[in-house]
């Protein structure tokens, strides 16, 4: 019997002895083992401090399948050391029960918020699962004993306890900032509630901003925990929280998700009447976890309450570059739910919380189905604007098509011939995917409007790129890099970008090039970020930047 029978087999056993109806979930408070560093560094109601069961989730998620989609190239030390010490354990019953779990609609904020359930000690189920787990009971129980396993198998704590000055690094950095700025006090000001704690948990291995969780403990209180991913990283390669606006804007999200979902949850009758302002989006927030409409209407209030934030803050051309981000990761309503939440914060004697804003908010979004509002951007949404991490979506992955450099060098194009068979095993390893490799030749020949190119090269080794760029802002040669009307200098620049397909503007083109063959195939980075360009200069981020698109979707270089 394999030991993921054998852990199938004892949860079914335990799953049997059943949950009682409408029973009471007893949370187990958070107690000084489930922190690393000196001790958790404490600002009024705000905790900062790790946490072994979050840790230990995060790796768990990101040794699975999508967790690989979702990670970024961030040069973050700690990463790569977990992913050196973990990577042969990829096949445990653990990762393959939380692949199973997330299969089935089980989220990543979902997975947080049952670590929180086990004991700090010895990952022990000690109360009955809340009735949201209900439908994943049996996997659940099995997942518990599998991460027990794990975590003696892998010597996981050991590990953790080995970052004890990482952890209590990113904390004190965390309350520093936290100290000059109450964003827990604005949060609850502009929620109208009020927590007895927040806590904050550093994640270095979370790709994703992050997630909030609320908890109410066996004596009343309620506490938030938000879950943060890193920022970026610092020079140093440590996981960077240090980022004033980035910190904030995070935490407000993170404590957000413990609010809106609930809410958004109680008019369910509300969401699914205006379900139809889904279609035009779903495809696109699908590929970003948002699978429901509900969750789809959590993400826009979440980014618009951001952005009002924000500019409550005085940030108004920061609160209007968020808006159209987010309208370019395809959260095409989130500027009329920022226009409708100024109504709320202008009449709070008649709002005085979010919660009582709600049904005016939810009568208001079925008057935009009503008034066809999915008709109006149907065509805009489908378009592809960025950034490059939507290009790597896993969507497109099955279509993505590598044209690869021809260096006429014997030395260079044995070195590009190693680079991409060292291509091909990345996205194998990393997507799950077979590349297609084509020469220019065979990619002139191929559907430009049903295929998505990744292309490397120069205008040198690259045909299809060098006829490619006569027809965009970008020039390369061996001295510089323009885009647009911007000039970068040097020998050793790299540009990755991600630009709509001039054939099918639903579809992402990819470019890598630079100012030497050489450059390119020593570096096999491609970043995820949520910006339209990224050049590199001696192989570290020199720039970035994000493209003007136009209603119609055409795009320029600013």
């Amino acid at each position: 019997m394999t030991a993921l029978r054998r852990l199938l087999l004892s949860a079914a056993l335990l799953a049997s002895v059943g949950t009682p109806a409408g029973a009471q979930v007893e949370l187990p408070a958070p107690d000084a083992t489930a922190s690393v560093g000196e001790s958790p560094v404490a600002t009024s109601r705000v905790t900062v401090a790790g946490d072994a069961r979050i840790e230990l989730m995060s790796l768990l998620l990101s040794r699975t399948r999508q967790g690989k989609l979702q990670q970024d190239d961030t040069a973050i030390a700690y990463r790569t050391a977990a992913a050196t010490a973990f990577q042969a354990h990829d096949g445990h019953a653990a990762v393959k029960l939380l692949e199973e779990l997330r299969g089935e609609g089980f989220s990543s904020k979902q997975a947080y918020r049952f670590a929180l359930l086990l004991s700090t000690s010895g990952l022990t189920l000690d109360a009955p699962l809340p009735p949201e787990f209900g439908a994943h009971a049996e996997k659940l129980t099995a997942l518990t004993l599998a991460m027990q396993a794990y975590s003696a198998e892998t010597r996981f704590m050991d590990f953790f306890s080995r970052q004890r000055a990482l952890f209590g690094g990113v904390a004190s950095k965390i309350d520093a900032l936290l100290k000059v700025d109450d964003v827990v006090g604005r949060l609850e000001a502009f929620y109208g509630t009020r927590w007895d704690r927040v806590t904050v948990v550093p994640a270095p291995l979370l790709a994703r901003s992050g997630y909030g969780i609320p908890l109410v403990h066996p004596d009343g209180s309620r506490e938030v925990v938000a879950v943060l991913a890193p920022l970026g990283a610092t020079a140093q390669q440590e996981p960077d929280y240090s980022q004033p606006q980035g910190l904030f804007l995070a935490l407000e999200a993170a404590v957000g998700q413990a609010i809106v979902p609930e809410l958004t949850a109680k008019f369910h009758q509300d969401v699914k009447d205006a379900e139809l302002l889904f279609s035009p989006l779903a495809e696109r927030l699908k590929s970003q976890g948002e699978s429901t409409w509900a969750e789809a209407v959590d993400a826009h209030v979440l980014r618009a309450v951001g952005a009002r934030m924000l500019q409550a803050r005085g940030k108004v051309r920061e609160a209007q570059m968020a808006l159209q981000q987010h309208e370019r990761q395809g959260y095409w309503y989130v500027r009329k739910f920022f226009d409708l939440l100024a109504v709320y914060e202008g009449d709070r004697k008649t709002y005085p919380t979010l919660e009582s804003f709600y049904p005016r908010m939810m009568a208001t979004m079925g008057f935009w189905k009503d008034a066809g509002e999915h008709k109006r951007i149907e065509t805009s949404a489908k378009r592809f604007m960025g950034p490059i991490a939507a290009a790597l979506e896993e969507r497109y992955l099955q279509r993505t098509v590598l044209v690869r450099p021809e260096p006429k060098d014997p030395e260079l194009k044995k070195q590009a011939d190693a680079f991409v068979r060292n291509l091909v095993t990345r996205y194998r390893e990393r997507y799950g995917v077979t590349l297609t490799v084509m020469t220019s030749l065979q990619a002139s020949a191929a559907d430009p409007a049903q295929t998505v190119f990744v292309i490397y090269g120069t205008p040198e080794s690259n045909e299809y790129l060098k006829a490619l760029l006569k027809y965009l802002p970008i020039k390369v040669s061996k001295g510089d890099v323009h885009l647009g009307a911007r000039q970068y200098r040097g020998s050793d620049l790299r540009l990755v970008t991600a630009i709509p397909n001039p054939y099918n503007p639903t579809l992402p083109l990819r470019i890598v090039t630079g100012t030497s063959d050489d450059v390119l195939l020593s570096d096999l980075t491609m970043p995820h970020t949520q910006t339209d360009f990224v050049i590199y200069k001696a192989g570290k981020r020199f720039q970035q930047g994000d493209f003007l698109f136009d209603e119609k979707g055409s795009w320029r270089v600013p």
